[in-house]
């Protein structure tokens, strides 16, 4: 394990222009119902990751690009030696927030969030709010900026997901990204559903028909990585498998608190920032424990998984995944009785 974060995950606000009913960031919409740091507490906190060694910095929200203390920690971060990217939802980003981001020379990439065509994005995310973030893109890239996009895969935008993709392959981006509805944290809202085994396997089969057309796709896309284990089973071995965020990763919230996943908000405690020095929190019980716990995996689901081929990957410990679990061998099985159906016609 190493004994100082490679990389810190800072969601500096709770605050955000838009309210997207599947945000792992929920807290989005409960703004000003949770203190946040002043801007002397991240200064602080930024100049004790660089005595760390700490390379790399995301700035998250909420939405950054609405908060006051957006341009003081660019002016932080500006020429010196750690990068950083940004996540946004893109409707922000007019010239002046792309001249700071340039003027930094610092910026890795900017990340901007885009779920599918017009009409089902601006649904979800408020009218106009597609072509904004087109704008963005564009703006982005002409300044020689890498642009990522992330979706948002769910029950109500799966099957255009395909040809969305194609879309994205033709914008100025370096990669795009999609997570699985239930791969993030569980909001209460109806629209954006998981889907069922019957639409994860007509997603992942129109997925797979397309893979060799997509270029741009980032091979931790979920799509991806749920077909390659779907397709050839992780090896059985003693050690459970893991995510390699809790290794390299930390993350900080608006309140200061440092959850135990850098991928999950909602997990529990390890420490506060202002309270203990972030290489304490690092190196400590709640982290360790947690990082132990994830090696060690958790109990097979059911009493008939012990001899299953996909075993393996149902022993992962993920606490942002407790809520939601499918079977890998009930959706195998069922692509292979679909892929049978139209063999034999």
């Amino acid at each position: 394990m190493l004994r100082t974060p490679l990389q810190a995950r800072l969601c500096f606000t709770y605050r955000c222009n838009l309210r997207c009913p599947f945000c792992y960031e929920r807290f989005a919409r409960e703004s000003g119902s949770r203190k946040e740091l002043p801007l002397s507490s991240w200064l602080s906190l930024l100049e004790e990751l660089r005595g760390l060694g700490v390379f790399s910095v995301a700035l998250i929200g909420g939405e950054p690009l609405c908060h006051p203390y957006m341009k003081p920690l660019l002016e932080d971060l500006t020429d010196g030696p750690m990068r950083f990217g940004v996540y946004t939802n893109g409707t922000l980003l007019d010239d002046m927030w792309v001249e700071l981001l340039q003027a930094t020379h610092r910026c890795s990439h900017v990340t901007i969030s885009l779920d599918g065509f017009e009409a089902y994005h601006d649904g979800i995310r408020g009218a106009g709010t597609f072509r904004r973030a087109l704008a963005g893109i564009e703006r982005v890239s002409a300044a020689g900026i890498p642009v990522k996009i992330a979706g948002v895969v769910s029950h109500d935008n799966y099957r255009a997901v395909p040809e969305f993709a194609r879309f994205l392959e033709t914008l100025p981006i370096r990669e795009y990204k999609f997570t699985l509805r239930g791969d993030i944290a569980h909001g209460e809202d109806e629209l954006c559903e998981e889907l069922s085994l019957e639409e994860n396997v007509e997603f992942f089969l129109s997925m797979e028909r397309v893979r060799n057309e997509l270029q741009k796709i980032s091979p931790s896309s979920a799509p991806l990585t749920t077909l390659n284990q779907l397709r050839h089973p992780c090896p059985v071995t003693e050690i459970a498998p893991y995510c390699r965020s809790p290794l390299t990763t930390i993350s900080v919230l608006p309140d200061g608190s440092v959850p135990i996943c850098a991928s999950y908000d909602e997990s529990p405690v390890a420490g506060w920032i202002g309270k203990q020095r972030v290489i304490d929190i690092w190196n400590g019980s709640v982290m360790n424990e947690f990082r132990q716990r994830q090696r060690c995996g958790k109990e097979l689901p059911r009493e008939e998984c012990g001899d299953c081929e996909y075993r393996q990957s149902c022993r992962k410990y993920c606490s942002k995944l407790e809520k939601f679990w499918f079977c890998y061998k009930e959706i195998a099985d069922a692509m292979a009785k679909v892929e049978q159906v139209v063999e034999n016609n």
